[in-house]
């Protein structure tokens, strides 16, 4: 089935067109929320996160925790000021550092290797 059938009568004026603009930074709250939602997840059930972590977390500690990492992740990546793909990469890379640290602070603390 070609464009032109599915659009029908009507298609997008070339005016239409030029007023759309995209951009990534800063993320949407939906976008937001789901990373938040992702690391909630990530921490309060089954998964490889909570064995290296050592634990499940509830669901609020999973929450408080999603929203510090998020927010704190936000705020560096807005402190930049890089631009649109560079503040992306640093917000990715901040969510991931902040977890990854604390994992691995979590895991030189305890031994939850089982032998």
């Amino acid at each position: 089935m070609e464009i032109s059938t599915v659009l029908g009568k009507h298609k997008p004026s070339s005016k239409t067109t030029e007023k759309l603009e995209t951009t990534i930074w800063p993320p949407s709250q939906l976008m937001r929320n789901a990373v938040i939602n992702r690391i909630v997840r990530e921490f309060s059930g089954p998964t490889l996160s909570t064995v290296l972590y050592c634990r499940e977390l509830s669901t609020e500690e999973a929450e408080f925790l999603a929203l510090q990492v998020e927010l704190e992740a936000f705020l560096a990546a807005e402190a930049s000021g890089v631009g649109d793909i560079e503040s992306v990469k640093a917000y990715v890379n901040s969510v991931g550092d902040h977890l990854g640290k604390m994992v691995f602070d979590a895991r030189s603390e305890k031994s939850c290797v089982k032998k």
